[in-house]
């Protein structure tokens, strides 16, 4: 049986896939191991970002409410007219979006919670290396992240209403493809209990004197 390693195009001239047939199992395959080169230092994601909640992100909005109605839209009779329009609204987002928001670099010890006020906290205490410093910093971490994670669990219960995001374990359950009608609290599987059903239910009235 034939087994592979996959990597990139640019590491198989400097890595070298090894076969290792003493480590073969009850099956025909034998494991293979290939040496891969990493960097010394693992560099971070950078991305623009903009924190949710916080007076950038009222700016942002508040300059697309102002910049979208001031675009001219005019007739949009050809495509290029509509391309017209949809690039003034692009410029909009981009112009607003590069003014507003700021580069982060998010690495392996990035936190959702962390914010500016967190950033400055933690700037104080390397500052001062105090006790007084490292209680207001860790003061400041903790009324972060419960501001963080109500918010988390506002948007869920309120806004979305899917309460099961709040759980790893528990997913949305879906709605069975059919329920059987129920009536006098028995199923009705077969044609003659339904049509008993329906016609002891609508004509439940028949053959009663009317006042």
């Amino acid at each position: 049986m034939i087994d592979l390693v996959f990597h990139q195009i640019s590491d198989s001239a400097r890595s070298r896939t090894n076969r290792d047939p003493d480590w073969k199992g009850p099956t025909d395959h034998i494991l293979l191991t290939t040496s891969v080169i990493l960097d010394s230092v693992i560099k971070g994601v950078t991305r623009r970002s903009i924190t949710r909640g916080s007076e950038a992100e009222k700016a942002f909005i508040n300059d697309l409410r102002t910049g979208v109605p001031a675009i001219t839209v005019g007739t949009l009779n050809t495509p290029a007219d509509i391309d017209r329009v949809a690039q003034a609204l692009a410029d909009v987002f981009s112009t607003a979006w590069d003014k507003h928001s700021k580069e982060v670099c998010i690495t392996k010890h990035s936190q959702p919670w962390w914010d500016d006020e967190c950033t400055e906290s933690l700037s104080q205490y390397k500052t001062k290396k105090s006790d007084k410093s490292w209680l207001a910093f860790w003061q400041t971490v903790k009324a972060t992240k419960h501001k963080f994670f109500d918010s988390q669990i506002e948007d869920i219960a309120l806004s979305n209403k899917r309460p099961w995001d709040l759980m790893e374990w528990v997913k949305q359950h879906k709605l069975p493809a059919c329920k059987a009608i129920q009536y006098n609290g028995q199923p009705c599987y077969e044609m003659d209990n339904l049509w008993n059903a329906l016609h002891n239910t609508y004509n439940s009235a028949s053959g009663r004197e009317v006042d």
